[in-house]
């Protein structure tokens, strides 16, 4: 049982790990995007207010939820980071560099958050595209072009629609994200069941922000529903809804039953069950590099 004093350095080593690779990524050209529960889906709450700037690409949060080390369930929160860097050097520097923070934060407590680091996955014209173990989507590359793509479903997005954001919180912290639209649709689809229970409240918050976001775009001619923006994403989530695939179906029913029975726990490390299962289900359930 973690000590009152190292409760209270919770929230302030919660942030100082994210500013740490942050300020890595930065220093060294790794093209990075903070998302999952530190992004907007785990910062909203119904009396949120935020600010946004569509030109600068922020958006600044007020009366948002704390970045904490423990969720209200008392479970480990995971800082999830996704980067578009192709430079296999950048990428060993950023594993070490992971390794290094994990090391020095357990030995400030008595425990580390699970840090994801996901990157792009580059497409292999003689490797098939459908992966046995691949339970989620994942952007792919090839030739200067991005894609979603689950098993054998694949569909072409912009670059702009990859444009990095900037969140600000009430205390002036501010980190790289996605715009929110990436965050709401990829929520979406990260699963080929769908929206997962646990995320349901969050994704209805997201909304909220996604469509103020897209208000902004207007006033400032920047259409975020257009073909250059969002509207591939939107394609892709029907295509994988609408799919009748064999291997989308088994793992689409595979991952509803999970998700609706088990897979809040697993996923949250709950129980002496869950805490021994994490990992395993994480890797099917992520894409971990």
């Amino acid at each position: 049982m973690a000590s009152a004093t190292a409760r209270k350095l919770y929230p302030t080593i919660m942030e100082d790990m994210i500013m740490d690779l942050e300020s890595f990524s930065n220093e060294n050209g790794i093209n990075h995007r903070f998302v999952g529960g530190i992004s907007y889906g785990g910062l909203l709450n119904e009396k949120t207010t935020f600010g946004i700037d569509v030109l600068k690409r922020e958006v600044t949060l007020k009366k948002h939820n704390q970045l904490t080390l423990l969720r209200d369930d008392g479970t480990v929160r995971d800082i999830d980071v996704i980067f578009l860097t192709q430079n296999q050097n950048k990428v060993t520097k950023l594993k070490e560099h992971v390794r290094e923070l994990k090391w020095r934060t357990r030995n400030k407590i008595s425990f580390t958050p699970s840090i994801s680091i996901e990157g792009v996955r580059l497409i292999d014209e003689k490797q098939k595209s459908g992966k046995f173990f691949q339970y989620v989507s994942e952007i792919g590359f090839k030739k200067g072009q991005h894609y979603l793509m689950f098993d054998e479903i694949k569909e072409k997005i912009s670059a702009d629609s990859l444009e990095p954001w900037t969140v600000v919180l009430e205390n002036g912290v501010r980190y790289t994200t996605r715009n929110p639209l990436a965050d709401y649709y990829a929520y979406q689809f990260r699963s080929p069941s769908g929206v997962k229970q646990k995320d349901i409240d969050k994704v209805k918050l997201l909304k909220k922000l996604s469509s103020q976001v897209i208000k902004e775009g207007v006033k400032n001619s920047v259409f975020f529903n257009s073909k250059q923006y969002y509207q591939s994403w939107q394609q892709y989530i029907r295509k994988l809804q609408r799919s009748t695939l064999p291997a989308v179906l088994s793992k689409r029913a595979i991952l509803a039953w999970y998700w609706q029975t088990i897979g809040t726990s697993f996923s949250h490390g709950k129980g002496v069950l869950g805490k021994a299962l994490f990992g395993i289900f994480n890797t099917l359930t992520r894409n971990r590099l």
